[in-house]
């Protein structure tokens, strides 16, 4: 099993259903001690779900960010590559399905290969364990660029 080091229990929480991609970069960002405004969630909200989107309107007021964006077409290779951001010590986002057209974002922690899963945070502090099988079965599902990005601060 591979987690990451520091405290991942941070203070904050999703002001809304809507925000959980601005919740997620929020919290990638308080990890790496980057100070958030109050308003950060409401401030980078887009009705676009979209890493690309967001991080840009991100970086446009924290120059000294580098956000990245990298879309996987095989759900293994995103299981693979947040393996390798995890193993560096960097936590990253990606969204799931959730139902529908409901997508939503989580910071990934850590993995667990003996399981065959990725762990998750929520913004309450819960860990939540996901089977590498089902993450790639909902790759494979859904052609939208959501569910096939993983976004990390470098």
């Amino acid at each position: 099993m591979a987690k990451l080091k520091k405290n991942t229990k941070l203070d904050f929480k999703q002001k809304s259903n809507e925000t959980s991609m601005q919740a997620g970069y929020e919290w990638l960002m308080r990890y790496s001690g980057i100070k958030t405004s109050e308003n950060f969630q409401k401030k980078y909200f887009t009705p676009e779900e979209s890493f690309e989107i967001t991080s840009e309107k991100i970086m446009k007021d924290y120059p000294e960010l580098k956000i990245r964006v990298k879309i996987e077409e095989d759900g293994g290779k995103k299981i693979e590559r947040i393996k390798k951001l995890i193993d560096g010590g960097t936590p990253c986002l990606f969204a799931l399905n959730v139902g529908r057209d409901n997508w939503h974002v989580f910071p990934v922690i850590g993995y667990d290969d003996d399981a065959r899963k990725l762990i998750m945070i929520e913004p309450s502090g819960s860990e939540i364990k996901l089977d590498y099988e089902y993450i790639k079965e909902i790759h494979k599902k859904h052609s939208r660029n959501i569910g096939h990005e993983v976004s990390w601060i470098e």
